[in-house]
This record gives structure tokens, sequence and C-alpha cells, in this order.
């Protein structure tokens, strides 16, 4: 079994076969050689782009067993499928060489609003972003009482997490700085016990 970033390549006596079955007769010692891993990329896209992000894309040593996942931006859309008609998300994959995946969204009725906001929001995890674009802070408001606590994730276009925050039972706001992230779009997750919701946040340049 190879370690990250190696595979298997032979056998002390030649033969590649892996898992390998022997007939043990005698005394015998196995050699198992390995190589430094080609590196493939694997592309994650949503389409239409602006109805949802994809996570777990990047760059990755052959035969990693990795999983990609496709987020809606709000409660006005959802996934549907991937563009090969599969329909399982989170999905597992074996990178074997460059691939590409996108995962197709569609537009869905809103599901509300919250007053004075004009983003629909999830009614199992709604809460408001301000200001959206921002340059320097951005509050988070979770709406309704009885908020049970959960976690908030904020990732980059490129699906890569930049923020992690648990928030406990009971928080109304929660600020986070956003003055050292690259300009650009970012996707803000509230996970609870009843789901998750994702909105997209703007980044402009101070």
């Amino acid at each position: 079994m190879p370690g990250y970033g190696y595979v298997f390549s032979h056998w002390d006596d030649g033969d590649t076969t892996n898992p390998r079955h022997v007939t043990v007769t005698s005394d015998t010692v196995f050699t198992a050689y390995f190589s430094e891993a080609e590196y493939y990329m694997l592309s994650v896209s949503a389409n239409p782009e602006e109805y949802g992000m994809v996570e777990g894309g990047g760059s990755y040593p052959q035969n990693t067993d990795t999983v990609i996942v496709a987020h809606p931006v709000d409660g006005r859309y959802r996934f549907v499928e991937w563009h090969d008609h599969a329909t399982v998300n989170p999905r597992r994959v074996r990178v074997v060489c460059d691939t590409a995946f996108t995962a197709m969204f569609e537009c869905v009725e809103d599901t509300g609003s919250l007053q004075g906001i004009g983003t629909a929001v999830t009614p199992e995890v709604p809460f408001l972003l301000m200001p959206n674009p921002a340059s320097n802070e951005v509050r988070l408001e979770t709406d309704g009482e009885g908020f049970e606590g959960g976690i908030l994730t904020v990732r980059d276009a490129a699906g890569r997490e930049v923020l992690r925050r648990e928030l406990a039972h009971g928080t109304r706001t929660s600020s986070f700085g956003v003055a050292d992230y690259p300009s650009g779009t970012y996707f803000v997750t509230l996970t609870t016990a009843k789901g998750s919701s994702t909105q997209k946040l703007v980044v402009e340049e101070n």
C-alpha cells in the first residue's frame, strides 16, 4: 500500500499484480517497489456558476481518493446532478488523470427573505450577511429565536476553506474580517442540526 504521493510499481520478481495471491510452500520474501506518483488536476465548477459552488478541486497524486461537494448558493437554487448525470452528493472520486466535474444547478421558487434584505434564505437555517459586498468586516445575523448553535465556514471560489468558526447556542450576531481576503467571490455556509444554508459574499478592495 503506497503512502501519500507514491504509487506501487512492482514486486522484486517483476510481477505487477497488486493485491497478489501467493502460496507459501517455504520461507519466502517479497519486496514491493514504489515510485513517486504523478500529480493530476481535479477541476470542479458550477453551472450556472452564480447558482452554487463546488469544493474538492485541486492537484492530487494519481490514484488518490477524494470527495467533491456541490453547494447551492442559497435557498433559490438546488443541486440537480453532475455533468455525467450522477446525482450522488457529496461524491467520492478517484484521481487517475486530469479530470473535470461540473455540478448542475437550477433555480427553484424563492423561499422568502428576511425583512429589509432582498436575499433569499432557506427556512431551516436563515441568516443575513451585512454588508454585502464588503471590504472590511462582515456581520452575520441569525433569524428568529432559539438559535441552537452551529458551524460557520467561509470558502473561496476554488472551494478552499478560509474560515471556520463555531457559533454557540443563542448567538444572534457574529462578525468576521475580510480586509485581508483577496477581492472576489466567497461562499458563507451556516450549518446546524437542522441543515445548512450557503450565501454568496463579494469581497471588494478597500
